[in-house]
């Protein structure tokens, strides 16, 4: 049993509610261009535009998506560990090409991101749920 945070990360489910603002979040995908992080983080921005809800906060367009999920199911992806470096993140990231990663792959990163925080920014995660 592994304990992460305040919860434990034992096969319990929990739910997230993901925030971005596009402009925002754009800079970030810019200042990291086609690389795997560049590309990555278009895969999230998609994702909560598309399967998330639009709406307008403090006159701020903010894109939202709940996301549920079973913490078992959130891995970091090959070359990476849960108790590695930032280098060892960037270094994995520069060279990836998410099109070699199925969509599970993909889902099972974004959920690592998610637990394991500092690694993506300009994007809000509030969790909401642990069961």
């Amino acid at each position: 049993m592994k304990i992460r945070g305040d919860f434990v990360t034992n096969s319990s489910s929990v739910s997230y509610i993901l925030t971005m603002n596009e402009d925002t979040f754009d800079v970030s995908i810019a200042q990291c261009g086609d690389s795997g992080t560049g590309q990555f983080l278009k895969f999230v921005k998609e994702k909560i535009k598309n399967e998330g809800t639009r709406t307008v906060l403090n006159d701020e367009e903010i894109y939202s998506l709940k996301i549920t999920f079973v913490t078992d199911e959130a891995r970091p992806i090959a070359g990476i560990s849960d108790d590695g470096t930032m280098a060892e993140f960037l270094n994995v990231m520069r060279d990836l090409d998410i099109n070699n990663l199925t969509n599970e792959e993909l889902n099972s990163f974004l959920y690592w991101t998610i637990l394991y925080p500092n690694y993506i920014s300009n994007i809000g995660a509030t969790r909401v749920e642990t069961y």
